[in-house]
């Protein structure tokens, strides 16, 4: 590379037909206060022009549009290797990185929460800055739903990712299947996950927020039988099975699709649909024996609609006494209400929970009592009794005159149970 002043340079007119390089070193300029590099070039019309680092050419009669025209031609062997550039795409990379991670641990996170994350991180950026990042990530590199607007915020694209509470609610869910139903799966999946928290160095694994009560002891079969189940329901298949309860005197063997399982009354039911008509059943889990799965070719195909049967008509029923059938709570509809009274002692009680069913009614009482009055129809209202029982002397039936009649009659025999 040979030194000289730019400034003192002078070429003759040259007769070249294109554009020629004459050099393939760079010109070093020490003149001026700055240094700068430059490439001298021939250009018919005997013109020389000299390109700047900075992007600027000396000569004015060349048009804008055939300089940049001109520029984009040579660039190819005027541009040298930046040092600046390679620095500032691995700060671009760095920060899209960061920006990933941020909304794999957030997801739904804002932009303003995204830059206070970057900022937290000793990544100094504005919103402006991040939403290009943002753009990038949306069109070029498809990591994000290409949506114009993301109003509950920015969620990976086929990547799943859990908050902080979600991962809560997953770990308390597994716990549940896991510990309480003796689901090995789950078990494992939970562990899994709080092997990931503490390799990750994220939040400190939450203990067991959920606990529930069972009225039975499982054991090896039955546990076996609960995941034969459960792989029935996965799979939509029907099983065989003997159910024995003790309201029937003989074991009796059944055939049905295994829909959902249900936690009522400290114990596990699972809801079963015939497998040649449309009705349901409530079978607790300790009451079944000899299970055993039905050949693959019987699959059931309307699974996901038959679940939400089930679910509605559970719903419109109380406890595991519910319709079962759509034609059992049609007739029911069409049948009288009952209406329990409570007592303004209890009031409050009923009161506090508007919604108890999702069929009932919480109605106050407008005799200026202070009683409340609750309004249901069912189609078996014998754990609907059990429970206006349990308040004792403070609720009572109102209506129909029919059930009224009944609990009197029941009542009268509870009432010599305590006679001497």
């Amino acid at each position: 590379m040979f030194v000289c002043n730019l400034h003192n340079i002078h070429f003759p007119g040259a007769q070249a037909t294109r554009l020629y390089r004459v050099t393939s070193k760079w010109l070093f300029s020490g003149s001026g206060p700055t240094p700068c590099f430059a490439r001298v070039l021939f250009e018919p019309g005997n013109a020389c022009h000299r390109r700047y680092s900075n992007g600027i050419t000396e000569n004015r009669r060349v048009k804008r549009a055939n300089y940049k025209k001109w520029a984009r031609a040579t660039r190819p062997h005027a541009t040298p290797p930046r040092p600046q550039a390679k620095r500032k795409m691995s700060t671009n990379l760095h920060r899209l990185g960061a920006i990933i991670k941020i909304i794999g641990k957030q997801p739904g996170i804002t932009l303003s929460k995204v830059v206070k994350a970057l900022n937290d991180q000793g990544v100094s950026v504005t919103e402006r800055t991040v939403a290009k990042d943002i753009l990038i990530l949306k069109n070029e590199m498809g990591m994000l739903p290409r949506k114009d607007r993301l109003r509950s915020g920015y969620l990976l694209s086929e990547i799943f990712s859990l908050s902080d509470s979600e991962l809560d609610l997953v770990l308390d869910a597994m716990h549940t299947f896991g510990a309480k139903l003796s689901d090995e799966e789950a078990t494992a999946m939970r562990d899994r996950l709080i092997e990931h928290i503490k390799e990750t160095g994220g939040k400190k694994v939450p203990g067991r927020s959920i606990s529930h009560r069972t009225i039975y002891k499982k054991t090896k079969d039955q546990q076996e039988i609960e995941k034969l189940l459960l792989a029935s329901i996965r799979q939509r298949l029907p099983a065989v099975y003997t159910y024995k309860s003790p309201r029937i005197a003989q074991p009796e063997r059944c055939t049905g699709y295994p829909l959902l399982m249900l936690f009522h009354e400290r114990g596990w039911y699972c809801i079963f649909k015939d497998q040649d008509q449309q009705r349901f059943h409530p079978r607790r889990m300790d009451r079944i024996s000899e299970c055993a799965q039905l050949p693959k070719a019987l699959v059931n195909n309307s699974h996901e609609e038959d679940i939400r049967e089930a679910q509605f008509l559970v719903g419109a029923g109380w406890g595991m006494s519910f319709p079962r059938s759509m034609k059992e709570y049609k007739e029911a509809e069409k049948g009288p209400r009952i209406v329990a009274r409570f007592d303004r002692t209890k009031a409050g009680y009923i009161l506090e929970a508007m919604d108890r069913h999702p069929l009932g009614k919480v109605i106050p009482a407008k005799d200026g009592t202070g009683e409340v009055e609750f309004h249901i129809k069912l189609s078996n209202p014998e754990e609907f009794l059990f429970w206006v029982r349990s308040f004792g002397s403070k609720a009572w039936i109102v209506e129909p005159e029919s059930l009224r009649e009944k609990e009197k009659n029941e009542i009268r025999r509870m009432g010599r149970r305590y006679e001497d």
